[in-house]
This record gives structure tokens, sequence and C-alpha cells, in this order.
């Protein structure tokens, strides 16, 4: 890779600061480990050699424009809108990168520069992003699993495997117990992969159930990069609030006063306003944010997002009206869940590391995922709260409070992995490779 290689923004090309850009690549270099490039799966978005370095940090760099253009659009702390411009300033001041190790906390680095204001690079660890994604992928699979087992005994779904022919039919027709049942399974095994990478620091390949290569329909593929594209996105917005200095909750006095964020610790209030302020600009980017299958950001269209408006006067035909505010109702239902999704996504896997790190004997780290895991709940209270708000403002019905009672299945999940999976790797021998080893 050249050594003046950077990623490119799209959106914000004209504010990027190519020096902080290459200074990006330049920390990425000295925080490489060799072992973990040369061994990381292919098939995944982890770095596998500098040759492919870029292309996958420029997927990176796009969401990262995507976060900034709904900034761009989102109410400042007194209520007043920003514009362009001040998402500009923030662009040029704020790059990112995937780490190309199997590190797998986030941090924020400054960067000094003589006579402005202060520059920021944001490192994300690919093992929390992929884990990540993984989990938001199946999460549909995971709940309805999961609920299946709530309305069901299992001695009634191995009653039902008895005579699963289907009509007219001598062949053994599997039911969807059984089929969700092997999707976990899976599930567990592609997680399992990527903890061995973790605690091997790269010796052996993770793989992923996300589908990937040429075969995949194009579908598939638009709705896999919007998948890592909402779990890094999370990331991202979580740090470009304390890079603004915070104050989420400052333009909304009945936020700020919810009985769900009274009486908590400063530095845990700081930390739950970046998850609700990270939740909310990923809805917005989700919302304002086109791409095609390229993953490349564009500026939405937004003469056709009015025109979407199931309010508008673009047609006076009730059939036509009715379809455009289905479509509406639809997207704005798909930006909800997966903003949601992602949200639940990161406290299952900072909960799922806890763990793991605790195994291993590292009480210092496991204790830091632990305190982040511990904010679920009141971040899940906001986001119930916000959604329950939205729907009066956008007049369609995006989400159902029913639908809450269903992320205990993620929880029971998470409790079965660190039953299972996060005790074989003491029983095995494996360690962890320790900071100064990485």
């Amino acid at each position: 890779m050249p050594e003046e290689s950077y990623s490119r923004s799209i959106l914000f090309a004209k504010y990027q600061n190519a020096e902080l850009a290459k200074e990006a690549i330049s920390l990425a270099r000295a925080f490489a480990d060799v072992k973990f490039l040369r061994t990381a799966k292919p098939g995944t978005t982890l770095p596998h050699d500098w040759s492919r370095y870029v292309a996958i940090n420029n997927v990176l760099r796009h969401t990262l424009d995507g976060a900034l253009l709904a900034y761009a659009f989102s109410p400042r702390e007194d209520g007043t809108m920003r514009d362009w411009e001040e998402a500009g300033r923030l662009a040029s001041r704020v790059e990112a990168f995937v780490v190309p190790s199997a590190a797998v906390e986030c941090q924020v680095i400054e960067h000094e520069v003589d006579g402005r204001e202060p520059a920021y690079l944001i490192a994300v660890s690919p093992i929390v992003s992929e884990l990540m994604a993984v989990l938001m992928w199946a999460l549909p699979t995971v709940l309805l699993h999961y609920e299946m087992l709530r309305h069901k005994p299992g001695e009634e779904h191995f009653r039902e495997l008895m005579s699963m022919y289907g009509p007219g039919s001598r062949e053994l027709e599997e039911s969807d117990y059984i089929v969700g049942t092997r999707l976990v399974q899976r599930l567990d095994d592609c997680i399992d992969s990527y903890l061995r990478a973790w605690v091997t620091n790269g010796a052996t390949e993770p793989w992923s159930i996300i589908p990937t290569g040429d075969r995949v329909l194009a579908e598939e593929r638009v709705d896999a990069s919007t998948t890592y594209a909402a779990c890094t996105g999370f990331l991202l917005s979580h740090e470009l609030h304390h890079i603004q200095g915070g104050h989420f909750l400052a333009a909304d006095p009945d936020a700020a006063l919810a009985p769900f964020l009274s009486d908590l610790p400063e530095e845990t209030r700081r930390e739950v306003e970046a998850d609700c302020s990270a939740f909310t600009l990923l809805l917005n980017s989700l919302i304002v944010r086109e791409a095609g299958e390229d993953r490349r950001p564009r500026i939405p269209n937004f003469k056709n997002l009015k025109k979407a408006n199931p309010f508008s006067r673009t047609s006076l035909l009730p059939g036509k009206r009715r379809r455009q505010s289905q479509a509406h109702a639809q997207f704005l239902r798909a930006c909800v869940h997966r903003a949601t999704e992602a949200m639940l996504s990161f406290y299952a896997v900072m909960d799922l590391l806890a763990a793991m790190a605790g195994q291993d004997g590292q009480t210092a780290q496991a204790a830091r995922f632990a305190r982040v895991a511990e904010r679920r709940g009141v971040v899940r209270s906001y986001v119930k709260w916000l959604l329950g708000r939205i729907e009066d403002d956008w007049g369609a019905r995006v989400w159902h409070p029913e639908e809450a009672e269903l992320w205990t299945g993620l929880d029971d999940h998470i409790e079965h992995l660190k039953q299972t999976i996060v005790p074989a790797w003491k029983s095995s021998g494996a360690t962890f490779a320790r900071p100064d080893e990485r």
C-alpha cells in the first residue's frame, strides 16, 4: 500500500483534512499486528493485508460521512438547526480507522495541530464491529426462537417433529423450531470463531454468517452493507458525541428529567447521554443517507423524500396516497428496526466480552466492559420513550411497545453463550493475548 494512500471522504471532500487522514493510516500501521493481518479471513470485513486495508477503511469512512450528514440535519442543543458548514467544520477535525489487530476497545486519539482546533482520530475495533454485525444479522431469528421457547415446552416441539409431513407429501418437513435451532447453532459457532480469533490474537480465522461474494443476491448484499454501516455508525456516533462536548439531552428537558435518567452518577450519565445520542444520530443517518451496492454514500434526494410524505398533496387519488403512506411507514420502520438492533447488539457484545475477559482474570478490562453493559437498561428505556414520541411526529406507526418484550430473547441467548462458549476456553487451556503482546 502506498504511503500516501488514505481513505477519502465522498460527501465532505471539500472539508476533509488530508494530513489528518494520512495520520489515521500511520496510526493504523503503528497499531497493526502482523499475525492478525496475515490470518484474518478475507471473507469478512476484518483487515487481511495492507493491499486490502484502504478499501476496508473506505467503508468506515463512508459510514463516518453518513453520521456527519445526519449531524448536519440534526438540531443543536438550543433547538436551532445546524447547517452544512457546521458539519463540514466537524468533518475537517475527525477521521476514523479500523485497528488492524485483535483489539476489542474503541478509542479516540487527540491530534494536536498548531494554531487550530484539536483534531480527533477514532480507532474502531474490528472484533467489536464484526460481532455486533453478526448478532444484528441473526437477531430476528434469535428473538423468534426464544419467543417460541417461551410459548411451547420442549416436549411439545418434539411431538411436532414426529408428524411434520407436508400436505400430500411423504417427505419429512422441518418445523420452524428445528430450523431456528439450526440457525442459532450456526450463530453460536460463528461467535465462537470470532472469540477464538480474539483469544489467540488472530492465530485462527473467524468466519461470518453474513453472506458475501459474487453469488449473493443484490438485495442481500445491500442489506449486509447496511448492517455493517449501522453497527460502525453506532460506535462512531458515540464518539462524535464526546468530541462535540456532550450536552445531548440539554435540548430536550423532558428527556433529561425522565425517570430512567434521574439519579445517575455523573460519569455514567455522560456515557448514557453518548449512547442515547448515538442511537438518535444513527437513526437519522439511516433515514437521510442513501447508499448503493458500492456502499458509497450519496446526498439524499430530499424532493423525493418529501413526495413520500403521507400527508403531502402529491396525489389526490386515495389508492395512490395510501400506497405512498404505506411505503413511507415501511421505510421509517426499517430504519427504526436497524437502529434498534444495532443498539441491542452493542450491549450484547459488551456483556459477552466482559464475561470473556473475566474468564481470563483480566479484571480491569472485564469491569470496563461490564460497566458499559450495565447501561443497557437505561438506554433501552430511552429508546422506548423516544420511539413512542416520534410516532406522533412522523404520523406513522413504526414501532409497538410490545416489541420491547422480545428483546429479552437476546439477553437469554447471551446468558446461554456465557454458560457454554465462555467456560469452554478455560477447559481448553486457551489464554488471552495480553495488551503487550499485540
